[in-house]
């Protein structure tokens, strides 16, 4: 036993290496097998179609992916897994500053590394990993401006925060807190400031060239589009609704961590650490409000970009409790007896994978239905119609005709019908809409691919409650809450 642990105290970095690349195999493990879901289609037909400039970063990068892997489920998603990968480093290199040691450091990459949640959404064609990686890297720098004031650290903030507000608007309480952390640092560390033309010269290019490329965008753009206003108003009890679901997924997802994230802060104040308190504990709770109050609509994946924050925050107040009985309390024995308690408590409550998985679900907000494997099941040259032709044109496109499309709203806005209706055919296909069934033609066969989404959300709803009378059911699936079906209909 004492040569094991003497071998673990030894090489436990070279561990922590090995189960890092095993954490990495584990977000790239037959990747290519689940079905694309209609966000991951949305995120790749805009790489396709034409480069959206607050998306330029993943577009590009599904870009080259696409020019090496042809386009595919794969090429799509290896992206996000890149992002991913290189967010568990920077992750490293947060906690290593923010603990301030080395064995700290590692503990906590190892537990982000293996959260299932992390390696969910490095799963997908979407941005969210690429906006946690941009996330990380913008706390490290604010936290490393404050702690250790440095021009590298300024000009590398000033760029990465102007690239995160062109990202994603979350990223705009980056560059409130880098005004907040300015403020401080002027006012109780201005001597760590000197005003030399010579060091600041970078910074002066980095500004200038900022200003450039917003102002060149601003005068070669014809029309100036205004801020859109929500559709409608959220009460007050749906505010507080989300607001309870967000700390039920968070709780649900993370266990015991979420919970010591947010006593954090007592331990904060009886440490006096207050620069953390600064940067890392006000961003998290600043953050999260937004998300909650401030949301059209509730999805889990909006408080993806807090899951480093809370690792952090949580294990600190662990890493305290440790520290308080072994050294303050002076019993090692029960310091041990503790951790043992602690590591199975967090293994326990959160969720976590450590063996490979093929298919991963995320919950009811992100349905998933099996896309793939409803297409495969529908023979060769037919006629398909579906409420998301998108996904028949991804799937074998030449086998068959997408011949109609059905009208569906995706949030369930019924002042949003007529104009979904008045288009007549598909946004992202020109694939007519299917208005009724007498559009179809006598003695033909064809197939209804119908999800949950498309069953709740088709406008005209009388189609789908026609066909069910003469439908045959040639393949369905009814894993978890992503239903789909696929129906023989002969007019």
């Amino acid at each position: 036993m004492q040569d094991i642990l003497y071998f673990l105290k030894k090489h436990y970095f070279k561990i922590f290496i090995v189960m890092i690349i095993y954490a990495i195999f584990l977000r790239f493990y037959n990747l290519w097998v689940q079905s694309f879901w209609i966000d991951e289609w949305f995120s790749s037909y805009a790489t396709i179609s034409s480069i959206q400039l607050e998306y330029l970063i993943h577009n590009i990068s599904q870009i080259f992916s696409f020019k090496i892997f042809w386009v595919s489920d794969f090429s799509a998603r290896f992206p996000s897994v890149i992002f991913s990968s290189l967010n568990i480093i920077v992750f490293y290199f947060l906690s290593k500053l923010f603990f301030e040691n080395k064995k700290k450091a590692v503990i906590s990459t190892l537990i982000f590394s293996f959260l299932t949640w992390e390696i969910i959404w490095a799963r997908q064609a979407r941005f969210y990993s690429l906006l946690q990686l941009l996330f990380t890297i913008d706390l490290y720098l604010l936290y490393a401006l404050l702690k250790n004031y440095k021009v590298i650290y300024l000009n590398l903030l000033i760029i990465f925060l102007y690239i995160g507000i062109h990202f994603h608007p979350f990223l705009w309480a980056g560059v409130v807190w880098f005004l907040l952390v300015f403020i401080y640092i002027l006012i109780f560390q201005k001597n760590s400031i000197k005003v030399n033309i010579r060091k600041y010269f970078f910074t002066i290019i980095i500004v200038l060239w900022i200003i450039w490329i917003e102002l060149y965008f601003y005068l070669n753009t014809w029309e100036i589009k205004k801020i859109p206003e929500p559709s409608s108003r959220l009460s007050f009890e749906m505010w507080f609704t989300y607001f309870k679901n967000y700390i039920s997924h968070l709780i649900i997802w993370t266990g015991i961590l979420w919970i010591f994230s947010i006593f954090w802060i007592i331990v904060l104040f009886l440490k006096k650490e207050f620069k953390k308190i600064l940067i890392f504990w006000f961003l998290y709770i600043f953050i999260f409000f937004i998300i909650a109050f401030k949301g059209f609509l509730f999805h889990t994946r909006y408080v993806f970009i807090l899951y480093p924050i809370i690792i952090l925050l949580a294990l600190y107040s662990l890493y305290f409790l440790y520290e308080f009985i072994a050294n303050k309390l002076n019993n090692k024995r029960w310091a041990k007896f503790y951790a043992i308690i602690v590591s199975l408590a967090i293994i326990s409550t959160g969720k976590y994978t450590f063996l490979p998985q093929t298919s991963y679900y995320i919950d009811f907000t992100s349905p998933q239905p099996n896309f793939k494997e409803a297409y495969r099941n529908i023979p060769k040259n037919s006629l398909v119609i579906s409420g998301f032709p998108m996904l028949c044109k991804w799937y074998y496109w030449n086998k068959w005709t997408c011949k109609y499309s059905l009208a569906v709203d995706f949030v369930w806005n019924k002042k949003n019908h007529k104009n979904i209706l008045d288009r007549k055919k598909d946004n992202y296909t020109n694939i007519a809409y299917l208005n009724n069934l007498e559009k179809l033609e006598s003695w033909k066969i064809y197939y209804f691919v119908v999800d949950n989404l498309t069953n709740g959300g088709t406008i005209k709803n009388e189609i789908i409650k026609e066909i069910y009378e003469k439908w045959t059911v040639i393949y369905e699936s009814w894993e978890n809450y992503n239903k789909i079906e696929v129906v023989k209909y002969e007019q």
